[in-house]
C-alpha cells in the first residue's frame, strides 16, 4: 500500500484533511460492505487497509509539508538552534533542577473566616500569614489558594467582592464572617473593611492596611 493506491481507493486528493478522509472512509464502507453487496469482501478489506495507511502516515506527511513550507536557510537556523540545546540541555536544566530540589512545596486553603481573623498558620518552623498568595519562606515554597464561599471572591489587592441576589430595593444587613454590614445601594464599599493588604516588601506580617470590602448586588 502506497499514500497514492490509498487515495485513490477512497476518491481522495492526495492533500486532505482528517475530517475528509473519515467522511470518505465512511462513504466507502456503506458502499462495500459485504452485508450489503456480494462479491465486494475483497475491495472492503483494501478499503480498510487504505484507511489505516493513511492514519498511520498521517504525521510523516504532515512533518514534510513543514519541511516544504519553510526556505532552506531558514530550516539551517533551526537545526542549528536545536542542536545548540542538544549540546547544553544538561547545563540549563541541571541547575533549574537543583534549585527546585532545595524547596519544599505546600499549598494551603484558608477559610474567608480565617482570612479575616489575619490568621497565621504553624509550618514547623516558622509562621505563614494566610492572606498571601504565594510565599518563598525559607526553604518552604508555599501557595495559598483559600476556600470561599460560592458568592465571594478576592482580587489581586485582596479586596474582598461578594456577589447577591436578593429582592428588595430596601437597604438590608448581611452578616459576613461576624461582620455586619448595611447594604443600600447596587454596590456598596467598604473602605478598609476587609482583610490585611500583602506588603511583600515591608513585612510579610504587617496587618496595619486592610482591604475593602465590596458587595454587587443584583
Amino acid at each position: 500500500m502506497n499514500r497514492e493506491k490509498a487515495c485513490k481507493l477512497l476518491h481522495l486528493p492526495l492533500n486532505f484533511d482528517q475530517s475528509l478522509l473519515r467522511k470518505k472512509y465512511k462513504i466507502a464502507c456503506l458502499k462495500y460492505h459485504p452485508d450489503k453487496n456480494n462479491n465486494t469482501y475483497d475491495t472492503f478489506l483494501e478499503i480498510k487497509d487504505a484507511y489505516d495507511y493513511l492514519n498511520d502516515h498521517d504525521d510523516y506527511d504532515q512533518n514534510h509539508d513543514i519541511f516544504n513550507y519553510f526556505d532552506s536557510d531558514t530550516l539551517k537556523y533551526y537545526v542549528s538552534i536545536l542542536h545548540f540545546f542538544k549540546e547544553n540541555i544538561d547545563h540549563v536544566i541541571n541547575p533549574v533542577i537543583n534549585h527546585l530540589k532545595k524547596f519544599e512545596y505546600y499549598e494551603l486553603h484558608p477559610t474567608l473566616n480565617q482570612l479575616f481573623n489575619k490568621s497565621l498558620f504553624i509550618l514547623n518552623d516558622i509562621y505563614v500569614p494566610l492572606w498571601h498568595h504565594e510565599l518563598t519562606i525559607n526553604h518552604y515554597k508555599i501557595k495559598i489558594i483559600p476556600d470561599l464561599p460560592h458568592y465571594v471572591d478576592i482580587d489581586i489587592y485582596n479586596n474582598i467582592h461578594v456577589y447577591l441576589t436578593v429582592q428588595t430595593k430596601n437597604e438590608f444587613e448581611f452578616d459576613l464572617c461576624g461582620v455586619s454590614f448595611l447594604i443600600n445601594h447596587a454596590q456598596t464599599i467598604f473602605i478598609g473593611k476587609g482583610i490585611p493588604i500583602i506588603q511583600e516588601k515591608n513585612n510579610i506580617y504587617d496587618i496595619s492596611k486592610l482591604s475593602d470590602v465590596i458587595f454587587h448586588i443584583d
